[in-house]
């Protein structure tokens, strides 16, 4: 339709999260991005190979993965002219990629530039903390504080985000799974989904970061989020 025609775009893939996240009272930032932007209903998620990886790659190239193979890292090498970073890319965009975490299990540093992305960045990279525990995952408030910087002045600009405190497993304590459990005490529900909503909660913090940045640099109504 063109009404976003030369807006920036922010594009966050949100790590586990499904409609349990639209809710006014435990998610406020989410809901409001819900509720007064465009939304769809009428979508679905495959159970791929690898979820992370594997959507990840659809989402920038609308196709869809191998059900036996790890997509992402089996094709790293190919190129995508059509992914969106290129169709940016085409346009004179600035486009970048950041996510809080390494390369442990997905080959990023190869495949985000082979999509189109000029600057690719991870945990190590953007300087966030970062554990070699499985249950333990970084923040996504970091996430923001330290990739905004590197985008938010651009004239008009592209950026990917892919989230991760939000990550199984939830049947064990860590840091994040714990921090806003005393906020959940009035629910009555078990500790694992008690320590997923508390990791819900630091990405609904971190989104909501993300656009009191945008609005303090009077980037917010010049960028679209999806």
């Amino acid at each position: 339709t063109g009404i976003f025609k030369n807006k920036n775009l922010i594009l966050i893939l949100m790590e586990s999260v499904n409609n349990i996240a639209i809710n006014e009272e435990l998610f406020p930032n989410i809901y409001k991005l819900y509720n007064e932007g465009i939304s769809f209903e009428n979508n679905y998620s495959p159970r791929n190979n690898c979820s992370t990886g594997n959507n990840e790659l659809t989402v920038l190239t609308s196709l869809y993965s191998i059900n036996n193979t790890c997509t992402a890292n089996s094709y790293k090498r190919n190129i995508y002219p059509q992914s969106l970073l290129n169709h940016f890319n085409n346009n004179n965009y600035e486009t970048s990629s950041y996510h809080d975490y390494v390369e442990f299990y997905y080959s990023r540093r190869t495949i985000y530039p082979n999509l189109g992305s000029k600057i690719y960045r991870n945990a190590s990279d953007l300087g966030i903390k970062w554990s070699g525990l499985y249950e333990e995952w970084p923040s996504d408030v970091d996430l923001i504080e330290k990739s905004v910087p590197y985008f938010i002045d651009e004239n008009n600009f592209m950026a990917y985000l892919v989230t991760v405190t939000t990550h199984q497993p939830y049947g064990k304590n860590s840091e994040y799974g714990n921090k806003h459990l005393e906020e959940l005490s009035d629910y009555n529900y078990n500790i694992q989904l008690k320590r997923y909503l508390s990791k819900m909660t630091e990405l609904d913090t971190a989104l909501g970061l993300l656009v009191d940045k945008l609005e303090k640099q009077n980037k917010l109504d010049d960028t679209v989020i999806v």
